[in-house]
């Protein structure tokens, strides 16, 4: 129920999705699609406008609270104590205990200021290094591993459509799966060196 003083959200002039017809999103498709030929370059910035952050390798895009840390992994530093109307209020810290948390913060703060090694707790590293390394085998034709990479790609496009720009939290099953499909990358490549050396010896 809407309180009856809340007079905005009464307000009787909203708009509201029913009354767009077929006919209206088919008029509106159609000229998307004519401006998209007409400023192709406008609608290319409008979307890296949306997710630049996700190939963004500065380590240091805070999560934008000052009680979190200056990594971009959310975790809070510091319980946060209020009152209302005399009553005290606690919102406990992202921890079991305090003595891990203040563990765990320290050692991902202090990685965090060791130069290269920092990169590893950042999301779009492992999107850009996904990048490289299927152009890199794209350039060299090895179609097999970049079906091994699909699944990483598949997230990128997923992480690209999501909507908080650079959230670090939409990259999570890239990074978490991103060291198995390396693994599996690096294992089937010189599977495959291997077979075409037993190959080549064989012709000779």
């Amino acid at each position: 129920m809407v309180p009856e003083t809340d007079q905005p959200v009464q307000d009787k002039i909203v708009y509201r999705y029913q009354t767009v017809t077929k006919k209206d999103l088919v008029e509106y498709r159609k000229v998307w699609l004519q401006q998209l030929f007409r400023h192709p370059g406008t609608y290319i910035i409008a979307t890296l406008n949306g997710i630049y952050r996700y190939f963004d390798l500065d380590t240091h895009n805070g999560v934008g609270f000052g009680v979190t840390a200056a990594y971009p992994i959310n975790i809070q530093q510091n319980s946060l104590r209020f009152k209302n109307n005399g009553t005290v209020f606690k919102i406990s810290a992202f921890h079991p205990t305090s003595s891990l948390k203040y563990i765990l913060v320290t050692m991902l703060t202090i990685i965090n200021t060791v130069p290269f090694l920092n990169l590893f707790l950042l999301g779009a590293f492992y999107i850009v290094l996904v990048l490289l390394i299927s152009v890199n085998l794209l350039f060299t034709k090895d179609r097999v591993n970049v079906v091994v990479l699909s699944p990483l790609l598949i997230q990128i496009l997923v992480d690209s459509v999501s909507p908080v720009n650079g959230s670090q939290r939409y990259m999570y099953p890239l990074i978490f799966s991103a060291s198995i499909i390396f693994f599996a990358l690096i294992k089937l490549r010189k599977n495959l060196a291997t077979d075409q050396d037993s190959k080549d010896n064989t012709l000779n």
